[in-house]
Protein backbone atom coordinates (compact mmCIF):
# COMPACT_ATOMS: atom_id res chain seq x y z
CA UNK A 1 0.00 0.00 0.00
CA UNK A 2 1.84 3.18 -1.27
CA UNK A 3 1.96 6.69 0.93
CA UNK A 4 -1.08 9.05 -0.36
CA UNK A 5 -0.40 11.74 -2.12
CA UNK A 6 -3.65 13.90 -1.13
CA UNK A 7 -6.58 13.83 0.96
CA UNK A 8 -10.21 12.89 -1.07
CA UNK A 9 -12.88 11.92 0.97
CA UNK A 10 -14.20 10.23 -1.85
CA UNK A 11 -11.91 8.92 -3.90
CA UNK A 12 -8.54 8.63 -1.87
CA UNK A 13 -7.32 5.00 -2.63
CA UNK A 14 -5.53 4.95 1.18
CA UNK A 15 -9.08 5.13 2.33
CA UNK A 16 -10.38 2.54 0.13
CA UNK A 17 -7.64 -0.09 -0.37
CA UNK A 18 -7.64 -2.94 2.04
CA UNK A 19 -5.60 -2.96 5.27
CA UNK A 20 -3.86 -6.48 4.80
CA UNK A 21 -2.46 -8.30 8.58
CA UNK A 22 0.79 -9.89 8.37
CA UNK A 23 0.98 -13.41 7.99
CA UNK A 24 0.45 -16.27 10.65
CA UNK A 25 3.09 -16.70 13.43
CA UNK A 26 2.56 -20.37 13.40
CA UNK A 27 5.45 -21.18 11.80
CA UNK A 28 7.55 -19.19 13.88
CA UNK A 29 6.15 -20.56 17.14
CA UNK A 30 7.65 -23.78 16.29
CA UNK A 31 8.66 -25.28 19.67
CA UNK A 32 8.98 -28.62 17.95
CA UNK A 33 10.51 -29.24 14.41
CA UNK A 34 9.08 -32.87 14.10
CA UNK A 35 5.29 -31.43 14.48
CA UNK A 36 3.43 -31.59 11.70
CA UNK A 37 0.64 -29.74 12.35
CA UNK A 38 0.34 -25.58 13.33
CA UNK A 39 -1.19 -27.63 16.71
CA UNK A 40 1.19 -29.49 17.00
CA UNK A 41 4.14 -28.06 16.34
CA UNK A 42 3.11 -25.64 18.95
CA UNK A 43 2.45 -28.86 21.68
CA UNK A 44 6.12 -29.21 21.42
CA UNK A 45 7.35 -32.55 23.74
CA UNK A 46 9.95 -32.09 25.43
CA UNK A 47 13.68 -33.54 24.83
CA UNK A 48 13.91 -35.53 27.74
CA UNK A 49 10.67 -38.01 26.56
CA UNK A 50 12.40 -40.72 24.50
CA UNK A 51 11.39 -44.12 23.32
CA UNK A 52 11.95 -45.62 26.63
CA UNK A 53 9.91 -42.65 28.78
CA UNK A 54 10.87 -41.07 31.93
CA UNK A 55 7.96 -41.82 33.76
CA UNK A 56 9.21 -45.49 34.31
CA UNK A 57 12.62 -44.59 34.89
CA UNK A 58 12.64 -45.35 38.41
CA UNK A 59 11.00 -49.19 37.73
CA UNK A 60 13.91 -49.46 34.71
CA UNK A 61 16.29 -48.50 36.68
CA UNK A 62 15.76 -51.26 39.33
CA UNK A 63 15.23 -53.87 36.92
CA UNK A 64 18.49 -56.02 37.36
CA UNK A 65 17.62 -58.91 35.08
CA UNK A 66 20.77 -59.81 33.33
CA UNK A 67 22.37 -56.70 33.74
CA UNK A 68 26.25 -56.01 34.64
CA UNK A 69 27.63 -53.95 37.27
CA UNK A 70 31.56 -52.81 38.53
CA UNK A 71 31.81 -50.58 40.99
CA UNK A 72 31.71 -50.54 44.52
CA UNK A 73 29.67 -52.53 46.93
CA UNK A 74 28.87 -52.47 50.38
CA UNK A 75 26.07 -54.38 52.38
CA UNK A 76 25.70 -56.41 49.13
CA UNK A 77 24.67 -53.36 47.63
CA UNK A 78 25.83 -50.90 44.90
CA UNK A 79 26.79 -48.39 46.73
CA UNK A 80 29.33 -45.26 45.57
CA UNK A 81 31.08 -44.92 42.10
CA UNK A 82 30.22 -47.49 39.91
CA UNK A 83 28.59 -48.49 35.87
CA UNK A 84 25.56 -50.68 35.39
CA UNK A 85 24.88 -51.95 31.97
CA UNK A 86 21.33 -53.46 31.50
CA UNK A 87 20.32 -55.95 27.99
CA UNK A 88 19.53 -53.18 25.47
CA UNK A 89 22.90 -51.55 26.15
CA UNK A 90 21.29 -48.54 28.26
CA UNK A 91 24.44 -47.65 30.98
CA UNK A 92 24.30 -45.56 33.64
CA UNK A 93 27.74 -44.33 35.25
CA UNK A 94 27.99 -42.45 38.36
CA UNK A 95 27.10 -42.79 42.26
CA UNK A 96 25.04 -45.27 43.81
CA UNK A 97 23.43 -45.13 47.29
CA UNK A 98 21.79 -48.63 48.49
CA UNK A 99 21.12 -49.50 45.02
CA UNK A 100 19.83 -46.76 43.31
CA UNK A 101 21.13 -43.97 41.53
CA UNK A 102 21.92 -40.81 43.94
CA UNK A 103 24.67 -38.14 43.11
CA UNK A 104 25.77 -37.16 39.82
CA UNK A 105 25.55 -39.77 37.05
CA UNK A 106 25.54 -39.99 33.09
CA UNK A 107 22.50 -42.27 31.95
CA UNK A 108 23.33 -43.14 28.03
CA UNK A 109 20.21 -44.55 25.71
CA UNK A 110 21.19 -47.13 22.87
CA UNK A 111 19.06 -45.12 20.51
CA UNK A 112 21.53 -42.14 21.59
CA UNK A 113 19.99 -40.47 24.02
CA UNK A 114 21.47 -39.31 27.36
CA UNK A 115 21.13 -37.36 30.35
CA UNK A 116 24.11 -36.24 32.62
CA UNK A 117 23.67 -34.65 35.99
CA UNK A 118 21.88 -35.15 39.31
CA UNK A 119 19.76 -38.45 40.47
CA UNK A 120 18.01 -39.24 43.90
CA UNK A 121 17.00 -42.41 43.99
CA UNK A 122 16.67 -43.20 40.51
CA UNK A 123 15.01 -40.45 39.38
CA UNK A 124 16.05 -37.16 37.63
CA UNK A 125 16.53 -34.47 40.53
CA UNK A 126 17.66 -31.64 40.47
CA UNK A 127 20.50 -29.91 37.87
CA UNK A 128 20.82 -31.96 34.71
CA UNK A 129 21.49 -32.14 30.58
CA UNK A 130 19.10 -34.03 28.50
CA UNK A 131 20.24 -34.69 25.24
CA UNK A 132 18.32 -36.56 22.41
CA UNK A 133 19.21 -38.16 19.31
CA UNK A 134 17.53 -35.71 16.99
CA UNK A 135 19.58 -32.92 18.48
CA UNK A 136 17.03 -31.46 21.15
CA UNK A 137 18.84 -30.67 24.12
CA UNK A 138 17.93 -29.45 27.44
CA UNK A 139 19.72 -27.89 30.36
CA UNK A 140 18.18 -26.90 33.34
CA UNK A 141 16.42 -27.77 36.60
CA UNK A 142 14.38 -31.04 37.09
CA UNK A 143 12.13 -32.44 39.74
CA UNK A 144 10.59 -36.04 39.51
CA UNK A 145 11.84 -36.90 36.21
CA UNK A 146 10.40 -33.69 34.98
CA UNK A 147 11.70 -30.32 34.10
CA UNK A 148 10.77 -28.01 36.74
CA UNK A 149 12.32 -24.24 37.02
CA UNK A 150 14.56 -22.61 34.99
CA UNK A 151 16.29 -23.94 31.92
CA UNK A 152 17.54 -23.74 28.16
CA UNK A 153 16.14 -26.21 25.24
CA UNK A 154 17.92 -25.62 21.88
CA UNK A 155 16.63 -27.49 19.05
CA UNK A 156 18.38 -28.76 15.56
CA UNK A 157 17.49 -25.57 13.54
CA UNK A 158 18.95 -23.48 16.37
CA UNK A 159 15.82 -22.39 18.27
CA UNK A 160 16.51 -21.20 21.41
CA UNK A 161 14.36 -21.37 24.66
CA UNK A 162 15.31 -19.54 27.65
CA UNK A 163 12.48 -20.00 30.42
CA UNK A 164 10.64 -21.62 33.35
CA UNK A 165 9.33 -25.09 33.25
CA UNK A 166 6.36 -26.72 35.19
CA UNK A 167 5.79 -30.39 35.15
CA UNK A 168 7.72 -30.71 32.21
CA UNK A 169 6.13 -28.03 30.25
CA UNK A 170 7.27 -23.94 29.64
CA UNK A 171 5.20 -22.54 32.09
CA UNK A 172 5.91 -18.74 33.20
CA UNK A 173 8.17 -16.10 31.62
CA UNK A 174 10.11 -17.29 28.99
CA UNK A 175 12.36 -16.20 25.77
CA UNK A 176 12.86 -17.77 22.32
CA UNK A 177 14.90 -16.80 19.47
CA UNK A 178 13.98 -18.53 16.32
CA UNK A 179 15.50 -20.27 13.50
CA UNK A 180 14.68 -16.76 11.33
CA UNK A 181 15.88 -14.04 13.42
CA UNK A 182 12.16 -13.57 14.61
CA UNK A 183 12.43 -13.58 18.76
CA UNK A 184 9.62 -13.81 21.51
CA UNK A 185 9.62 -12.57 25.19
CA UNK A 186 6.62 -13.53 27.16
CA UNK A 187 4.28 -15.63 29.50
CA UNK A 188 3.49 -19.39 28.50
CA UNK A 189 1.24 -21.87 30.08
CA UNK A 190 1.98 -25.24 29.22
CA UNK A 191 3.89 -25.38 26.02
CA UNK A 192 1.69 -22.38 24.96
CA UNK A 193 2.21 -18.55 24.22
CA UNK A 194 -0.59 -17.26 26.49
CA UNK A 195 -0.43 -13.72 28.20
CA UNK A 196 1.05 -10.68 27.34
CA UNK A 197 4.46 -11.13 25.36
CA UNK A 198 6.48 -9.12 22.36
CA UNK A 199 7.00 -10.72 18.95
CA UNK A 200 9.71 -9.22 16.96
CA UNK A 201 9.95 -10.14 13.25
CA UNK A 202 13.25 -10.35 11.39
CA UNK A 203 15.16 -7.08 9.90
CA UNK A 204 13.41 -8.51 6.53
CA UNK A 205 10.23 -8.06 8.25
CA UNK A 206 10.85 -4.97 10.78
CA UNK A 207 7.60 -5.63 12.70
CA UNK A 208 6.80 -5.64 16.25
CA UNK A 209 3.93 -6.85 18.06
CA UNK A 210 3.22 -6.70 21.24
CA UNK A 211 0.35 -7.22 23.32
CA UNK A 212 -2.03 -10.42 24.53
CA UNK A 213 -2.17 -13.71 23.11
CA UNK A 214 -3.63 -16.99 23.13
CA UNK A 215 -2.28 -20.68 22.51
CA UNK A 216 0.38 -18.91 20.31
CA UNK A 217 -2.16 -16.23 18.37
CA UNK A 218 -2.59 -13.27 18.69
CA UNK A 219 -5.86 -12.42 20.99
CA UNK A 220 -6.99 -9.65 22.91
CA UNK A 221 -5.65 -6.09 23.01
CA UNK A 222 -1.94 -5.51 20.96
CA UNK A 223 -0.19 -3.20 18.82
CA UNK A 224 1.84 -3.77 15.75
CA UNK A 225 4.01 -1.30 14.35
CA UNK A 226 6.10 -1.59 11.42
CA UNK A 227 9.39 0.13 11.61
CA UNK A 228 10.36 0.51 8.44
CA UNK A 229 6.86 2.93 7.09
CA UNK A 230 5.68 4.10 10.61
CA UNK A 231 2.66 2.41 10.28
CA UNK A 232 0.83 1.06 13.34
CA UNK A 233 -2.20 -0.67 14.86
CA UNK A 234 -3.37 -0.59 18.11
CA UNK A 235 -6.59 -2.47 19.06
CA UNK A 236 -8.62 -5.83 19.62
CA UNK A 237 -6.99 -9.18 17.79
CA UNK A 238 -9.03 -12.54 17.60
CA UNK A 239 -6.78 -15.55 15.97
CA UNK A 240 -3.93 -13.15 14.94
CA UNK A 241 -5.69 -10.95 12.68
CA UNK A 242 -7.34 -7.09 13.42
CA UNK A 243 -10.65 -8.04 14.76
CA UNK A 244 -13.02 -5.51 16.88
CA UNK A 245 -12.40 -1.96 17.42
CA UNK A 246 -8.94 -0.54 16.43
CA UNK A 247 -7.04 2.05 15.11
CA UNK A 248 -5.22 2.04 12.08
CA UNK A 249 -2.56 4.68 11.39
CA UNK A 250 -0.45 4.85 7.89
CA UNK A 251 3.11 6.15 8.13
CA UNK A 252 2.03 10.11 6.49
CA UNK A 253 0.16 10.13 9.54
CA UNK A 254 -3.29 9.41 8.16
CA UNK A 255 -5.29 7.75 10.48
CA UNK A 256 -8.77 5.04 10.11
CA UNK A 257 -10.75 3.78 13.79
CA UNK A 258 -12.97 1.79 13.62
CA UNK A 259 -14.29 -2.16 14.02
CA UNK A 260 -12.41 -4.89 11.92
CA UNK A 261 -13.52 -8.73 11.19
CA UNK A 262 -10.84 -10.83 10.18
CA UNK A 263 -8.41 -8.53 9.54
CA UNK A 264 -11.11 -6.62 7.32
CA UNK A 265 -12.79 -3.31 7.89
CA UNK A 266 -16.44 -4.20 9.20
CA UNK A 267 -18.81 -1.72 10.54
CA UNK A 268 -18.40 1.68 11.64
CA UNK A 269 -15.44 4.14 11.06
CA UNK A 270 -13.94 7.53 10.37
CA UNK A 271 -10.93 8.37 8.80
CA UNK A 272 -8.64 11.64 10.20
CA UNK A 273 -6.16 13.23 8.01
CA UNK A 274 -2.53 14.17 8.92
CA UNK A 275 -3.88 17.17 10.47
CA UNK A 276 -6.16 15.72 12.92
CA UNK A 277 -9.49 16.60 10.93
CA UNK A 278 -12.18 13.94 10.81
CA UNK A 279 -12.78 13.66 6.47
CA UNK A 280 -14.83 10.56 6.33
CA UNK A 281 -17.08 8.97 8.58
CA UNK A 282 -18.94 5.60 7.36
CA UNK A 283 -19.96 1.61 7.48
CA UNK A 284 -17.63 -0.49 5.90
CA UNK A 285 -18.95 -4.65 5.24
CA UNK A 286 -15.75 -6.65 4.57
CA UNK A 287 -13.81 -4.10 3.52
CA UNK A 288 -16.09 -1.77 0.93
CA UNK A 289 -17.59 1.20 2.54
CA UNK A 290 -21.72 0.31 2.12
CA UNK A 291 -22.92 4.23 3.76
CA UNK A 292 -21.72 7.57 4.26
CA UNK A 293 -22.46 9.77 7.33
CA UNK A 294 -21.90 13.42 7.79
CA UNK A 295 -18.48 14.01 9.51
CA UNK A 296 -19.61 16.94 11.88
CA UNK A 297 -22.33 15.14 14.00
CA UNK A 298 -20.92 13.81 16.72
CA UNK A 299 -23.79 11.57 17.95
CA UNK A 300 -24.65 9.61 15.38
CA UNK A 301 -25.54 5.76 17.11
CA UNK A 302 -23.18 3.21 16.26
CA UNK A 303 -19.71 5.41 16.62
CA UNK A 304 -19.87 5.65 20.61
CA UNK A 305 -17.23 4.10 21.42
CA UNK A 306 -15.12 4.89 18.35
CA UNK A 307 -15.09 8.00 19.29
CA UNK A 308 -14.34 7.33 23.37
CA UNK A 309 -11.61 5.05 21.30
CA UNK A 310 -9.90 8.41 19.79
CA UNK A 311 -10.47 10.46 23.26
CA UNK A 312 -8.26 7.62 25.44
CA UNK A 313 -5.58 6.83 22.41
CA UNK A 314 -5.59 10.40 20.73
CA UNK A 315 -1.62 10.93 21.87
CA UNK A 316 -0.73 7.05 20.77
CA UNK A 317 -2.12 6.72 17.24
Amino acid sequence: MGNCARVSRSSDPIIHAPIKDPLPLQDRVNLSPNSKSPQEKTQAKSAYQNDYGVLNLISYMADTTNCEYNGDISNQQRNGKGVFKWPDSTIYSGYWQMDKANGKGLLQFPNGDSYEGDFVENRYEGYGKYINSKGVAYEGNWHNNLQNGNGIETFSDKTRFEGEYKNGKKNGNGKIGFSDGSFFEGNFIGNNIEGYGKLTWPSSENKIYEGEWMKNVMEGKGKMTWLDTGKMYEGAYKDDKKHGLGGFKWGTGEKWIGYWKGGIRHGKGIFIDKNNKMMEKGEWNMGKKTEDFEPNHQNDEGFEEIFDYLLRNYHKI
